[in-house]
């Protein structure tokens, strides 16, 4: 997928398209943006949003920035069963496009993924957690989750994320490639203690 300006896009969520803006704009020129989404500009580190159907003054790049709500995956690797992960699903929404992106939040991925990494006690449950999803310890997992998103939620300023759901997801290993066949011996291959 590519941003209105059309080039790959490097972001998931919030931001869905960036566009770097240089020397002034063509006479007429405004930006549109998909229905769901703001533009925010930025000019020397500060942000605001871009009235639609504008043209952007005095901004360096614009972003669009989705306004819906939007389920984000992260995903934990289950120690004890490397064909297992535990899925989290978060809700997460936008409610204020210039503080997130003033305080640097491009794409939530990477902070739900890191929420979940410095929380010592969730490591614990996971290494003791087995790929049986009825399990006890699987359960704790899934409990300890839900009590730490609704007493410590992710601080993403700027946006609200609860978690949704936790799962057990089977997930198989790649194959190992076939190993390159040895070639056949001959008999100067072989040693022979007389």
């Amino acid at each position: 997928m590519n941003d209105v300006g059309g080039n790959d896009m490097r972001y998931s969520y919030p931001v869905t398209a960036e566009i770097e803006i240089s020397g002034r704009p063509p006479f007429g020129a405004v930006l549109r943006h998909r229905p769901g989404t703001v533009l925010v500009g930025e000019s020397g580190g500060a942000f605001g949003l871009v009235p639609a159907g504008r043209a952007p003054r005095h901004v360096t790049a614009v972003a669009e920035v989705s306004l819906r709500v939007q389920t984000v995956v992260v995903t934990r690797p289950l120690p004890l069963s490397p064909d297992h992960v535990v899925v989290f699903a978060f809700g997460c929404r936008v409610n204020d496009p210039v503080l997130l992106l003033r305080f640097g939040c491009w794409d939530v991925e990477p902070v739900l993924a890191r929420y979940l990494r410095e929380d010592p006690v969730l490591d614990g449950l996971l290494e003791s957690a087995g790929p049986a999803p009825g399990g006890r310890a699987w359960k704790e997992v899934a409990a300890h989750a839900r009590r730490r998103d609704r007493f410590q939620p992710p601080f993403v300023p700027g946006m609200t994320c609860n978690l949704s759901f936790v799962e057990l997801d089977h997930r198989p290993r790649a194959e190992p490639e076939p190993a390159e066949p040895e070639p056949a011996k001959t008999p100067q291959d072989y040693i022979w203690d007389e």
